[in-house]
């Protein structure tokens, strides 16, 4: 175990900031620091936990557990065996070596007693006050504190507060100029940033090589700077360091086994504990081009959405270069999972209440249906340790067929075969309950807010969205009227009507993936819908999604039918436009 044990007196940074000494009344053992972005000279810039003994006598920890909002009975709550703490003294935990749970903005972290007593608790915290502050204890009360202090006294720097509304108007128009782009969907001009610029990312060569060698694990790899040239010339931004990995499912796979070298990333920029941004970015995408010849669909869809008056990404085109090699044409795109992009999209809002899910592709099978057949070999199949779709060195290497596209795309089949039988066995698990397994295991996963809300979205699932019956061939859906009260109606219609006319196959108008579904109001009938990966619109490609027939009356899909059946049996957008109707 990892541990801190410091006695150390502190030296006041400013004069300003004030030293308060915690006094506890009828307890000695009291969470007394939580880090949730790192903080000080401790643990590597992870997570951590710190804990005092204010007593007089030592104090043993036997049998005490610690844990974040999923509980005590969450496999990766802390029980301690044979630790004790000395009077007054301070032991910090670090994430990794001392507890498994990551700590959220938004969490809680308690402390219970031998007896599942709470010994001490924070709370939730509500949110963020800058990612170098820390939530510290004083006079028995939990604050923010500028002034990280693990393993000894707490000292009290409280942050400048900013109306957040204030804060994250000003992130977002930091990429304003970059992204070419005014909030209302206009294009804006810019004599410093081309229509396309050179992105280069610098990084250690063995982390370089682990990152092309092993696209499959969509796995994080530091890097030491990125940079942005236009014209020739180096632009103003931060020499900021981050991490990269890859992402994706066809468009990674496919151009790896053909033999290509643009796979699509995922960026966050800047260190754990820093507060640097990249035009405003803490979270950015780079999406290539599979099956978009165009290189244009997600650029010009969003704009339309934006025009429309619809949640959208801003996104422009860069050339990347890792390690001074051109890797290929991207576009980048603001990652939506960031306060500021959700504010744009819906106005000032309630951290505690606002959150973002995802739909998955592994999403879709279970609301499409999972055969008897399958059910009898997940209940005799047990728990994999890790899912199959989840991010990790588990998963199988991508071959590299060099232009074999039947190859890759066999490939391709039998990766999404292991994510079926894996996803059978969550089914399994969880009771059968689709709504329960996607919420427990990611399928459709809470990208944005805080675990709280977990729970509304596993109603609005079970209410709405899985409403199948297993035992026959396809899906066949209740009459479902409830659906248009539990969602922003009238939003979810404006989206459909920009998915039909711009021809989306690849959309809940098909299938269940790739879209996500926000709520500001906690779950409460305000379900909205926020559109992603739209490079395969305004394309024939996908159109075999359908039958034939369907395929060859594309033309007519925005006014006639943009869904594969009857519009008036499609579980969305049927009882939508009932609900319309009345």
């Amino acid at each position: 175990m990892l541990l801190l044990r410091l006695s150390r007196r502190i030296f006041l940074p400013s004069l300003i900031a004030l030293i308060i000494t915690a006094s506890y009344v009828g307890a000695s053992l009291v969470l007394n620091e939580v880090a949730y972005s790192g903080g000080g000279d401790a643990c590597d810039g992870e997570d951590w936990v710190e804990l005092h003994n204010s007593g007089t006598d030592a104090f043993s920890l036997e049998g005490y557990v610690l844990h974040d909002d999923k509980g005590p009975g969450d496999d990766d709550a802390k029980t301690f065996n044979g630790t004790v703490l000395d009077a007054g003294e301070y032991l910090v935990l670090c994430r990794g070596p001392d507890f498994a749970f990551g700590i959220g903005k938004s969490d809680s972290i308690t402390l219970l007693d031998g007896g599942g007593g709470t010994a001490s608790t924070t709370g939730i915290m509500p949110g963020t006050r800058g990612d170098g502050a820390t939530y510290a204890l004083f006079g028995g009360t939990f604050s923010y504190t500028l002034v990280p202090t693990p393993g000894a006294m707490n000292i009290l720097s409280v942050p400048r507060v900013r109306p957040l509304e204030e804060v994250l108007e000003e992130q977002n128009e930091m990429g304003l100029d970059f992204f070419r782009l005014n909030d209302d969907g206009s294009l804006r001009p810019s004599s410093e940033f081309g229509v396309v610029v050179d992105l280069f990312i610098d990084l250690d060569e063995a982390d370089h090589a682990y990152l092309v060698d092993n696209p499959a694990y969509e796995q994080y790899v530091p890097f030491d700077s990125i940079r942005v040239e236009s014209n020739g010339s180096d632009m103003a931004v931060s020499n900021i360091s981050g991490r990269i990995r890859t992402k994706g499912q066809s468009s990674l796979i496919l151009p790896v086994c053909i033999g290509l070298t643009n796979t699509p990333f995922q960026i966050q920029f800047g260190e754990k504990g820093a507060d640097g941004t990249f035009f405003g970015m803490k979270v950015a995408y780079l999406r290539n081009h599979v099956a978009d010849q165009s290189y244009m669909r997600e650029h010009a869809l969003h704009r339309l959405n934006a025009r429309f008056g619809l949640p959208f990404l801003r996104t422009r085109h860069v050339r990347l270069y890792l390690n001074g090699n051109y890797v290929g044409l991207y576009t980048m795109m603001e990652a939506p999972t960031q306060d500021y992009v959700m504010q744009r999209s819906f106005g000032p809002y309630d951290p505690t209440k606002t959150g973002l899910f995802k739909f998955k592709t592994q999403a879709a099978i279970c609301q499409k249906g999972i055969q008897d057949h399958e059910v009898e070999i997940g209940e005799v199949k047990p728990e994999p340790e890790v899912y199959y779709f989840e991010r990790g060195e588990h998963r199988d290497k991508i071959p590299v067929d060099y232009g074999n596209k039947t190859a890759c795309y066999g490939f391709l089949n039998e990766q999404l075969k292991k994510d079926r039988a894996d996803i059978v066995s969550a089914y399994t698990t969880y009771g059968k309950d689709c709504a329960k397994a996607s919420v427990e295991v990611g399928m459709v996963d809470l990208d944005f807010g805080p675990k709280s809300l977990k729970p509304a979205m596993e109603i609005f699932l079970r209410e709405n969205i899985f409403r199948t019956n297993v035992s026959l061939p396809g899906a066949v859906y209740a009459e479902n009227f409830s659906l248009p009260e539990a969602v922003d109606a009238d939003q979810w219609l404006k989206n459909f009507a920009s998915y039909a006319v711009t021809i989306n196959l690849d959309s809940p108008l098909i299938s269940l993936n790739n879209w996500y579904i926000a709520t500001t109001d906690g779950g409460n009938s305000d379900w909205k819908i926020v559109q992603y990966d739209m490079n395969g619109a305004l394309t024939a490609h996908g159109r075999d999604k359908c039958s034939l027939p369907c395929g060859t009356r594309m033309v007519y899909w925005p006014l006639l039918r943009p869904t594969c059946g009857a519009v008036e049996d499609h579980p969305l957008l049927g009882p939508c436009l009932r609900w319309q109707e009345t």
